[in-house]
């Protein structure tokens, strides 16, 4: 019984330093993992990327992505490591991203690999054992110091001024295009403080927020204008001053060309008003006032054009329509037609005056309106047409049948009897007719005689050789007595009488050719 006691025993503790060294032996290789894993830091760089966001890294990665402004996520990543897997860049951008494996480009013998999943990616580096996150470090280090330096070059050859300024106002740092003109302001250039540009006494560099500021130029009687902003952080304030010298004289020749076009404008006689796209006067002449009665500062108040057209009914200086409501809601036609350019009217005034208004597009929606005085034109039109008319009326009370012909022989009036004569409707058609149309009609009604073709030579000449008479014998077996004269500008009047009072018809006329003497007389 003893025995089997110490048997149990012996078994007990034979297990117990069994499962003991088991123990011990498990806290040793996974000491020795620990140590191997700390010898070879590349195992441990690793990130985990979802879309654009970087979900997990190792300690390690997190330490690696450390930066003072930007938060940890997948662009940083990238740029991190792209300066030494440059092709990671290219390979992130395919959809979905394949998993690969891309060396380093320093032949550090290095290596990434990029394992890809839906949209979930993760980068893992692994190579020699080395202290490749310090290496990591030392390449991002020199990567910022390279573009810190470009930067610099960038600021230092660049034609803006910059400068930066401490919370008390004064000048920490300045660029090259800054010191050039301080320079040529004989300021101090070893103190900083002393090269304060566009500020002026009691002024501070809040005051250059947004401004348009101009300092003094090579030339003594110029200055130089510059575009000043700011930038202010909790330490310090960022200003920048943009060359605006196109600018201002691109501003000022726009103000001369415009007080040229105002000048001019202002000596029209034909009134202006110019409306936005808004349907507000903007712009209108002197002479818009004295054809209107509009005024002054009714018009600088930018009246709209319905505005305008109450006014202006109001005056009696409008058309007066049966029916003015329905004449002004088709007044949009007005604006429609001015903004096409097809707009012109006669605007016949109750006091008797006559306007014509023309619409004129402009850019951007915006139209004109042409108020022009034509009352003079109408009247004098109107009297001309009443002498021509009282002239036509005189000429067909002429018993003789009368034609006049321009030098050219063109036919350019008759008068009824004429046309009675003759059986012509030559004036009151719409073809012009000729002196050879005419002849062939006088021919067509007469015995054969060579008259007309002299006649027909006499007109040519323009009545130079002096008046010009002879006869001829109807159909009906009449005389006439055909008389052709020189009158001003050339013409020549034909004038056709029926020789003596009441003349006899003859039954019978002979077709042969008769030649007829010319009439002394």
């Amino acid at each position: 019984m003893e025995l089997q006691v110490s048997l149990f025993s012996i078994l007990g503790l034979s297990v117990i330093a069994f499962f003991a060294v088991a123990i011990s032996v498990y806290q040793m290789r996974k000491s020795a993992k620990s140590m191997r894993a700390s010898k070879n830091p590349s195992s441990c760089l690793s990130f985990l990327l979802q879309g654009e966001s970087l979900i997990d890294a190792t300690p390690e990665g997190y330490a690696l992505l450390s930066h003072p402004t930007r938060d940890p996520n997948r662009n940083l990543v990238v740029e991190t490591l792209s300066c030494v897997f440059p092709k990671i860049t290219n390979i992130l951008q395919a959809e979905p991203v394949q998993s690969t494996v891309i060396e380093a480009c320093d032949n550090s013998g290095k290596s990434l690999r990029i394992s890809g999943r839906g949209d979930t990616v993760r980068l893992t580096v692994i190579g020699p054992n080395s202290d490749d996150l310090m290496y990591l470090h030392q390449l991002r280090a020199a990567n910022v110091g390279a573009e810190l330096e470009i930067l610099r070059e960038v600021v230092d050859n660049s034609t803006q001024l910059m400068w930066r300024t401490d919370d008390n106002g004064t000048l920490t740092w300045a660029n090259s295009a800054y010191f050039k003109v301080a320079d040529r302001l004989n300021a101090d250039r070893q103190t900083l403080s002393s090269a304060k540009l566009f500020l002026k006494d009691g002024e501070t560099v809040a005051d250059l927020q947004a401004k348009r500021l101009a300092i003094p130029a090579k030339n003594p009687t110029e200055q130089d204008w510059y575009d000043v902003t700011t930038s202010t952080s909790d330490l310090s304030t960022m200003c920048y001053a943009t060359d605006a010298n196109d600018t201002v004289q691109s501003e000022i020749a726009q103000r001369k060309f415009i007080q040229t076009i105002s000048q001019t404008f202002a000596q029209l006689s034909i009134g202006l008003a110019i409306f936005d796209r808004r349907r507000r006067l903007s712009t209108f002449n002197p002479a818009l006032i004295d054809l209107t009665n509009l005024p002054p500062d009714f018009l600088s108040g930018r009246p709209t054009l319905d505005m305008i057209l109450d006014r202006l009914r109001e005056m009696r200086m409008l058309p007066e329509p049966k029916d003015y409501s329905r004449w002004r809601e088709g007044f949009s036609k007005l604006e429609t037609e001015a903004r096409n350019g097809t707009y012109s009217e006669n605007w016949n005034l109750p006091d008797g005056q006559t306007y014509r208004v023309t619409g004129r597009p402009h850019p951007d929606g915006a139209f004109a309106l042409l108020f022009e005085d034509i009352s003079a034109e109408i009247s004098l039109t109107r009297r001309f047409r009443s002498e021509i008319e009282t002239g036509q009326a005189v000429l067909d009370k002429i018993p003789d049948a009368i034609a006049v012909f321009s030098s050219a022989g063109t036919l350019v009036m008759s008068n009824q009897p004429y046309e009675n004569m003759w059986n012509s409707t030559a004036t009151s058609g719409l073809a012009q007719s000729d002196l050879r149309s005419e002849v062939q009609v006088w021919r067509a009604h007469c015995a054969p005689t060579r008259m007309w073709s002299s006649l027909r030579g006499f007109v040519q000449q323009g009545g130079s050789t002096g008046p010009w008479i002879n006869t001829a014998i109807l159909e009906d077996g009449r005389s006439i007595v055909c008389n052709a004269n020189s009158i001003a500008g050339g013409m020549t009047m034909v004038r056709f009488s029926f020789q003596g009072k009441h003349a006899a018809r003859l039954h019978s006329v002979s077709r042969n050719p008769i030649e007829l003497h010319t009439l002394e007389g």
